[in-house]
């Protein structure tokens, strides 16, 4: 990719996640890499094709990242504290394109925002196959495993709303308490004979 798309995908996605997708113009886009509005058709289809294009480098890096995660040779309960810092450091990385990711992709026309969602899906099931590995070997209390993915999930993403790199607690410290929260309530007790 061109040093120069790159700029207008970065510059998009935060124009996108300040002004909304709706609200913002390819005029503004233009303007914020320093090009004239004609010059973007060079790099880009149109507008809906920068929202695809953001969430989809998005969602395509986080399953990578996640991947790599899942494929560790560890215990379920050490797979899962790993998939929660992983997911809660891509948060923190990445909060332009992942406002845009979970409030704009539905502005996409259908075939676009289906690619998409099932890659929304297939990134979820990362998560819901970490757990089902737990109940599996019986470290995890048996529970709907889609509903539990679906609450981690909740609870990390919300970080967006109010985590601040300058705030008290670091991401990892952040990471570790949501992990501690999550695992105290899905781990069985051991019990010792």
């Amino acid at each position: 990719m061109r040093e120069t798309e790159i700029s207008i995908l970065k510059s998009a996605a935060k124009i996108f996640a300040e002004r909304g997708y709706d609200k913002a113009t390819l005029q503004q886009i233009a303007d914020a890499v320093g090009i004239k509005k004609g010059s973007l058709y060079y790099y880009i289809q149109g507008k809906e094709d920068l929202l695809f294009r953001i969430a989809d480098s998005m969602i395509e890096h986080w399953i990578k990242e996640l991947r790599r995660v899942v494929h560790q040779p560890l215990e379920p309960q050490e797979k899962l504290r790993e998939v929660i810092k992983a997911h809660v450091n891509l948060l923190a990385g990445d909060f332009e394109r992942l406002c845009v990711f979970l409030h704009e992709y539905k502005s996409l026309k259908s075939e676009w925002r289906n690619k998409i969602v099932v890659k929304r899906d297939d990134y979820e099931r990362l998560f819901e196959n970490v757990i089902a590995e737990g109940i599996e070997k019986g470290c995890f209390w048996p529970s709907d495993v889609k509903m539990v993915s679906l609450a981690i999930l909740g609870m990390c993403n919300w970080l967006y709303q109010w985590y601040s790199s300058s705030g008290k607690l670091s991401i990892d410290e952040i990471a570790s308490i949501f992990s501690n929260l999550i695992l105290q309530g899905l781990l069985k007790p051991i019990i010792l004979r």
